[in-house]
């Protein structure tokens, strides 16, 4: 892969997942940009840059669950991020990657579900958390 290609895959990682990756989920999502940017022609590269992939997904307007989500505080989210560790997640034990993980794992409960995110949420943070076998720690 050329430098072109290589700088434009790490540009889009970043700025697509900010700050919520761990480590390895940086490093699959880099993997698979670079892949992707193999097959692509050169001439499709000025598009990409310009492109900002998280205006096609997150909606022009703050809607009041993704006010919610943003909102929510780090004692708020650091149970919620012990939980997903518990059930498998890899997260530093960092409060602001913590914050930055349970945010990440909310947001798309609250784009999805909209005015019912919590409930969907706790749905699915119960089914993660029955998973874990007793006496496990996050």
């Amino acid at each position: 892969m050329n430098s072109n290609r290589h700088a434009l895959a790490i540009s889009i990682v970043h700025r697509e997942a900010a700050r919520t990756l761990s480590r390895a989920d940086f490093d699959l999502c880099m993997r698979i940009a670079k892949r992707c940017f193999e097959y692509l022609p050169d001439e499709y590269l000025a598009n990409i840059r310009e492109t900002n992939m998280a205006a096609h997904v997150l909606p022009a307007q703050l809607t009041p669950p993704l006010r919610e989500v943003l909102g929510l505080m780090l004692w708020q989210t650091t149970p919620i991020a012990h939980a997903l560790r518990a059930a498998g997640h890899t997260i530093d034990r960092k409060a602001e990657v913590e914050q930055a993980h349970a945010l990440h794992w909310l947001l798309g409960f609250a784009l999805q579900d909209g005015e019912n995110w919590q409930k969907t949420a706790a749905v699915a943070l119960r089914k993660l958390t029955e998973s874990i076998r007793p006496g496990e720690t996050s």
